[in-house]
């Protein structure tokens, strides 16, 4: 980096600070050179009385430009050497006399001011030099901070949109924020009013580009619908006076293509008028895709392991399915019997009928839920209530639990806020979690097998599901490993269940843990919470 400094403004040839050029420089130089030889020879030949060679001075200031420090001592000493030259070429028969009077004190008095202001004006260009020298060093580091961060950086001028805020508020709008959120059409405008100013080279490269001016325009180069809803919560942020501004939103590259991105603005507090708005973008595309990837995988796993878990419960799912078929075989003949009389009795025929029809439901309903689970398809968040969920589960569940000779008792709370979700995945996790209890209690001997599910609303107003068992219970060092992907107490076990469990938990806003169980008793308790819908929270 060049250690020459900049001139003032008055000194330069183009008026705005920046260094000369060249042979702009060697002009200078020569105006030098021909500046000091004709002071000199004024001061020094021509009798004016005045200070002549107080004119160095513009010699000093000039050569700022093009000395070193070094150079500029040197130049300096030059000028005072020429200074005191000149004083003795024209008074020094005087000072050999010793005659210092009225006649001959005016010079001396020159030339010691003239020396005086060249010390002066040689130490005030050498601290301009040393400032300028710090202010391009900061210059220069800021723009390479600039131009290589990893964060695409536009510095936008928003002058225009506070006028407009300024223009509402005369029109007697005072919530410059509500007036925001209520006129979508004002934020189109907005954009229009936003003058880009500057971007670096990582922005020109998040949106395709090939040079800076492709983008100085306008925003309406990159911005898409999606983009908008970002846009409004900065100028909202803007008329509200907060010093920043942090979104996630999409903006369109050249070639079409959206890019994920998180948008922070910073708002100077020292610039009333917002000429100078920094707004850092970063490119979380690739982020974004590797999320939906991964829950898409995880999706997929949690659609194989429903799949497992509904090959184990095979034989429970064949049982409610064939209980409700006898039922209407059996009723069916019923009615033919009733209807095949000398004297058809059509009020029993009725009835048999009717149980045909609520057994036929009765399997259809089955069905349905076995279809539910075994189906790939996207999660459906609504409102559910979770002893519904439970009660499913159960009925899926039911010959599981009657093979293994468990007791099952629900105490469910009633009412409870409903929760959002989706009603498959929930019921996955209560079923999962029921078929785990029901396995470490199908090695339980000597006394009975107890299964408890209960629900309630616990103190941070959270829907709370337990299933407690009084199995042989886990290992307080595996409460949590449990929960880690293939890690499973039993031989023929996958370990992934409760990972999965976790997953969906999590993926709602929600908690899954274990418990030892209280005092003496074994077993294992499960907890899961879910926060209510939130129509529902404020009624809480």
């Amino acid at each position: 980096m060049s250690s020459a400094p900049y001139l003032p403004a008055w000194l330069t040839l183009n008026g705005n600070g920046k260094p000369l050029l060249a042979e702009d420089m060697l002009f200078f130089q020569a105006c030098t050179a021909v500046l000091i030889v004709a002071i000199f020879l004024i001061d020094t030949l021509v009798p004016l009385g005045t200070a002549v060679a107080v004119l160095y001075v513009v010699v000093i200031l000039m050569s700022a430009n093009f000395c070193r420090r070094k150079g500029l001592i040197a130049l300096s000493g030059l000028c005072v050497t020429l200074t005191i030259i000149s004083y003795i070429m024209g008074h020094g028969q005087d000072l050999t006399r010793g005659q210092i009077d009225e006649v001959t004190a005016p010079p001396f008095i020159r030339a010691l001011i003239s020396i005086a202001a060249i010390v002066i004006a040689t130490a005030l260009a050498l601290k301009t030099q040393s400032a300028t020298r710090i202010l391009q060093a900061n210059e220069q580091r800021f723009r390479s901070i600039f131009e290589t961060t990893r964060f695409g950086i536009w510095e936008e001028d928003y002058t225009a949109v506070v006028a407009r805020f300024s223009q509402l508020r005369a029109e007697g709008i005072t919530d410059i924020d509500r007036y925001i959120a209520s006129h979508p059409e004002f934020v189109i405008e907005a954009v229009g009013l936003v003058r880009i100013i500057d971007i670096n080279e990582t922005a020109v490269k998040l949106v395709k580009g090939t040079r800076k001016d492709e983008f100085m325009s306008s925003l309406n180069t990159i911005f898409v619908p999606e983009t908008m809803p970002s846009f409004e919560a900065l100028l909202r942020a803007l008329a509200r006076g907060d010093p920043s501004c942090e979104t996630v939103t999409q903006i369109r590259a050249l070639d079409g293509e959206y890019r994920d991105i998180v948008c922070a603005t910073t708002f100077p507090i020292d610039d009333p008028t917002f000429a100078h708005v920094l707004v850092c973008v970063l490119d979380i595309t690739d982020r974004v895709q590797a999320q939906t990837d991964l829950a898409k995988a995880q999706a997929d796993l949690a659609h194989v392991s429903r799949m497992t878990t509904l090959g184990e419960l095979t034989a429970s799912i064949a049982h409610e399915v064939n209980q409700p078929l006898a039922a209407i075989v059996t009723n069916g003949e019923a009615a033919l019997r009733w209807l095949g009389r000398p004297e058809p009795d059509m009020h029993e025929a009725k009835s048999a009928i009717t149980r045909v029809i609520s057994e036929g439901r009765r399997a259809s309903d089955v069905i349905w839920k076995l279809r539910a689970m075994s189906v790939k398809s996207e999660p459906q968040s609504k409102p559910l209530d979770i002893n519904d969920i439970i009660h499913d589960a159960v009925l899926l569940m039911q010959h599981e639990i009657n093979s293994h000779q468990v007791t099952l008792r629900l105490e469910l709370s009633d009412p409870l806020p409903q929760v959002t979700g989706d009603k498959v995945q929930l019921q996955q996790v209560v079923i999962n979690v029921m078929l785990n209890s029901i396995h470490a209690l199908s090695d339980l001997s000597g006394h009975s097998r107890r299964l408890t599910v209960t629900t309630a609303l616990d103190d941070d107003h959270k829907v709370r599901t337990t299933v407690e068992d009084n199995g042989p219970g886990i290992a307080a060092d595996h409460l949590e490993a449990v929960f880690s992907p293939f890690f499973s107490t039993r031989d023929d076990g996958m370990g992934m269940g409760l990972s999965i469990c976790r997953s969906i938990i999590e993926a709602h806003d929600g908690q899954i843990w274990t418990a030892p169980p209280k005092g003496s008793d074994t077993g294992t308790i499960m907890h899961f919470t879910l926060p209510p819908a939130p129509a529902q929270v404020a009624g809480i």
